[in-house]
């Protein structure tokens, strides 16, 4: 046990124990969830604790977390956003992780303990780091499960693993509200994502030139909104890709074609004598019946 006149740092990559905790602690009627008291209580056993911090893209976590419990518990959340690709999102969490250790160490003079709460191996040559080159004393504290780094856990000075004990399994946080980005979402924005690409792979194939001119107002659909000649050059063509039958849509209404021709334009001239012409036709009085000479 250390001693109690030592300055611990505490880290949270909160993002790794909160999932790894709820993949490994939960039980089928009740999900696990870190419980940010229990953490401050497992790091406070090394010492007088400095510096807390929790570090996640906290919009893919119930907002309580970063509003209320981990204030209330004496934790600060670092919120850093993450980027998304492929249907899976890449934390930045770790670099700044990563770059607030060093500059603790740096310092040297508020820190003698770095408890890093992670099962990431990608924290293995920062513990190295700390370890060795400022002569700091590193506690590894990850989830008690395979997933925590064998690596990681050899590079530190000692473990503390997070287990069942530190993580509520009984309703003790209250009511957690929905993630503002969850799995769900994110599989569903790939799967619209590589719908588009299939449509678009097919319309190149049937139209190579299309995707090139699609944007190209045709001059004569000067009275046809630009937003409405967009539509029509997208769902036609991905109607006929998708196999609609031109048959099933013989009795609907046909829609408003970008090749339709304009309406023939007179000048103010014609349209008089054409004018004059029709109206000589229908005038009362005249007896416009053909004569025949004798």
């Amino acid at each position: 046990m250390a001693d109690k006149k030592d300055r611990v740092a505490l880290f949270i990559d909160f993002d790794n124990i909160r999932i790894g905790a709820r993949q490994y602690f939960s039980t089928p009627s009740r999900n696990a969830e870190i419980h940010p008291e229990k953490l401050m209580q497992k790091a406070s056993k090394y010492g007088s604790i400095v510096v807390a911090k929790a570090y996640a893209d906290f919009t893919g976590h119930p907002k309580e977390f970063q509003d209320r419990l981990l204030f209330s518990a004496g934790i600060e959340p670092i919120h850093t956003p993450s980027k998304y690709s492929g249907g899976r999102r890449q934390s930045s969490a770790d670099m700044h992780m990563a770059i607030d250790m060093m500059l603790e160490a740096i310092d040297g003079k508020n820190t003698d303990i770095f408890l890093l709460m992670t099962g990431d191996a990608d924290f293995i040559r920062v513990v190295s780091t700390v370890k060795n080159h400022f002569g700091k004393k590193v506690i590894i504290s990850g989830i008690q499960s395979p997933s925590t780094s064998l690596d990681l856990l050899n590079a530190g000075d000692g473990r503390d693993p997070i287990s069942k004990q530190d993580c509520d399994l009984v309703g003790e946080l209250g009511h957690l509200s929905r993630p503002l980005v969850t799995k769900a979402d994110l599989v569903r924005a790939e799967a619209v994502k590589e719908e588009l690409k299939k449509d678009l792979s097919a319309l190149k194939k049937v139209n190579p030139g299309f995707l090139k001119n699609m944007f190209k107002k045709p001059s004569n659909t000067a009275s046809i909104p630009e937003q409405k000649v967009v539509e029509i050059a997208i769902q036609q063509p991905i109607r006929r890709i998708r196999g609609d039958s031109l048959q099933s849509t013989s009795n609907k209404p046909t829609p408003l074609s970008i090749e339709s021709k304009p309406k023939p334009s007179f000048s103010s001239n014609q349209r008089r004598r054409r004018h004059k012409k029709n109206w000589n036709k229908t005038k009362p009085g005249i007896d416009n019946t053909p004569t025949v000479n004798t």
